[in-house]
């Protein structure tokens, strides 16, 4: 064999092992679980999904892992898909998803990972880990509430007020300007059952008048009015306020953020959404 013939043959191995080289490794996008929280013991639906985008994804090879803290694999969940079945809500979309039934039996975190094989990838890849949260289930057993609140929260009970705090608000506490706490729950007697429109204008005059946004959904059944000043340059305070009419009692929930941060919304909302009254 020629000299020329040699070199030339060296140079395209090393034209294509170099653009082999250049070649993006396979990866796993944005994961995420929704809702990206649940109670203890209660078993709840989550959909994990994941964005994978590479084209050399193996649609059977997509797995949802249970890990530990540090990454390690606990379990194996099930298979993830993108052809519309197991809670995929579109075939081809190059999100992959899995409805999953959680039942956590300790407050605190729970970590899920995402593992996917690749055609032409010796080794697996992983996602970043999807963080849910396991919140705990209080009951008062001095009033008709219930609910769900984040495991690092405090509760205290001042004369019949339940006041829960986050802890970065239990820091502040020296701070006169800080408010008592983050969620305030009060059970208010209405005995003569008036109207929960008149219940408010009684007790509070027009002080919720100037809200931005005023709904009327319900809460655990039962009809609610719900006043929210998020979008105002100065909020009003509380930020956030419920006001849930049972028989002859009117729950009243206030909220009282460090912040106005998406994530103290979402923390308020989850906690309405967990709201329980016994009649």
């Amino acid at each position: 064999m020629s000299k020329k013939w040699v070199i030339a043959g060296l140079t395209v191995l090393l034209f294509s092992t170099g653009a082999a080289w250049l070649t993006a490794a396979p990866s796993i996008g944005t994961v995420a679980a929704t809702p990206a929280y649940v109670v203890v013991d209660t078993a709840t639906p989550v959909l994990f999904t994941a964005q994978i985008a590479d084209s050399s994804v193996i649609p059977t090879g997509v797995n949802l892992l249970n890990v530990d803290a540090a990454g390690k694999t606990i379990a194996i969940i099930g298979v993830m898909r993108d052809d519309g079945s197991s809670g995929d809500l579109k075939a081809g979309d190059k999100v992959f998803s899995l409805r999953a039934t959680v039942n956590r039996p300790a407050v605190g975190q729970a970590f899920y990972r995402v593992s996917a094989a690749f055609k032409g990838v010796l080794q697996r890849v992983q996602s970043s880990s999807i963080e849910l949260a396991v919140w705990s289930h209080y009951v008062d057993t001095e009033s008709p509430v219930a609910f769900a609140l984040p495991p690092e929260w405090s509760i205290e009970n001042n004369d019949g007020v339940l006041g829960l705090s986050s802890p970065t608000l239990r820091q502040l506490r020296d701070d006169p300007e800080s408010p008592p706490a983050n969620i305030l729950v009060a059970i208010r007697a209405n005995e003569t059952l008036v109207p929960l429109d008149s219940f408010i204008r009684d007790n509070h005059g027009d002080w919720f008048g100037d809200y931005k946004v005023r709904t009327t959904p319900m809460v655990d059944g039962k009809p609610a009015i719900r006043f929210a000043d998020w979008e105002s340059t100065i909020p009003h305070n509380p930020i956030d306020a419920v006001f849930v009419s049972s028989g002859d009692v009117v729950v009243v929930v206030t909220f009282y953020p460090e912040d106005t941060a998406p994530g103290a919304r979402m923390v308020f909302d989850r906690f309405i959404s967990t709201l329980s009254i016994e009649p």
